[in-house]
């Protein structure tokens, strides 16, 4: 499934959920540091096999 949260939509909730803009905004956080924790992790043994 593909969800597409636009900068306007997200800006609106912003203004009339800040709570529930908040829970986003850490969710997607939470998200990209295990997206990038995995990818370090993938680069540091791609290093290590040369």
């Amino acid at each position: 499934m593909l969800l597409l949260l636009t900068k306007d939509n997200y800006h609106r909730i912003i203004t009339e959920r800040p709570g529930l803009a908040a829970h986003i905004l850490a969710k997607l956080g939470k998200l990209m540091s295990q997206r990038l924790r995995g990818v370090s992790g993938q680069l540091v043994e791609y290093l290590d096999h040369d």
